[in-house]
């Protein structure tokens, strides 16, 4: 198993064509797959999509370039087998269209893929989210009740960490929270973190914090059933991300003299 493409050979990692910027192979297997009632030797590869079996070129006066056999949705998978045949663990994939059986020597490879599958089912988006440069205490955060499907605890984690962070930039005393929380931080007035150029801007940035606050970290931590799905939960801790950078930015620019 490997992580890194560039380890393949020219040839197949030509073959691999991203659908758009982010996707990119996160794993690769050298692989048997089973087509025509024969098994065809190559690679098969992950993305935070999609499965591919790629056969590279064979002979030296024969196919000079890769084939690729299966460009599968993982999504779209309905059925994993692993069952154990001889020496060799078959791996079997259902999908709408057809049965895709794959084959391997080595259990633990199968079992990675097993794993990638289960996340990928879960949604690149959520069960990426390191790949869409949030704060990296967001990640830590919210990464493994996402890839658990505990959706709502990450959603929890998301704002009770966007309170923290609020909390210990102002210095506030742990009983404060809430509302009087972002008063002391984001009052257009009065806060410790009143950034913008204009009163309205300032306003603004107030409204913002106080209805994350009100409209979704109180909701999450005194009724902790929210039923949140994993698009949902992915656009609850973005708009956390959005919060924090907000944050990073003003104080930046005030202290460099740039904001009143």
């Amino acid at each position: 198993m490997g992580v890194d493409i560039e380890t393949l050979d020219k040839s197949v990692r030509e073959a691999f064509v991203p659908r758009h910027g982010s996707e990119r192979v996160l794993y690769f297997w050298p692989a048997g797959f089973r087509q025509e009632e024969m098994d065809v030797q190559g690679y098969l590869l992950a993305t935070q999509e999609r499965a591919l079996f790629v056969r590279p070129p064979t002979g030296l006066f024969r196919r000079r370039t890769p084939e690729v056999l299966v460009d599968l949705d993982l999504a779209s998978v309905m059925n994993i087998d692993a069952p154990k045949r001889g020496s060799q663990r078959k791996l079997v994939f259902v999908d709408p269209k057809r049965e895709y059986v794959f084959s391997h020597q080595q259990p633990d490879a199968i079992a990675a893929l097993c794993d990638h599958l289960r996340w990928a089912r879960l949604g690149f988006a959520t069960a990426f989210l390191e790949a869409h440069g949030f704060e990296t205490e967001l990640v830590t955060a919210c990464l493994e009740p996402v890839r658990a499907g505990q959706f709502d605890t990450a959603v929890r984690n998301a704002y009770i960490l966007l309170e923290t962070k609020i909390r210990h930039t102002v210095l506030a005393d742990p009983d404060v929270t809430g509302i009087e929380l972002v008063d002391k931080a984001f009052h257009p007035e009065t806060g410790m973190l009143n950034f913008g150029r204009t009163p309205a801007e300032k306003q603004g940035v107030y409204f913002l914090y106080r209805g994350a606050i009100q409209a979704i970290r109180n909701p999450i931590t005194h009724d902790f059933d929210q039923g949140y799905g994993k698009d949902e939960a992915f656009r609850m801790i973005a708009f956390v991300d959005i919060l924090l950078k907000m944050m990073n930015q003003g104080l930046e620019l005030k202290r460099k003299g740039r904001l009143r």
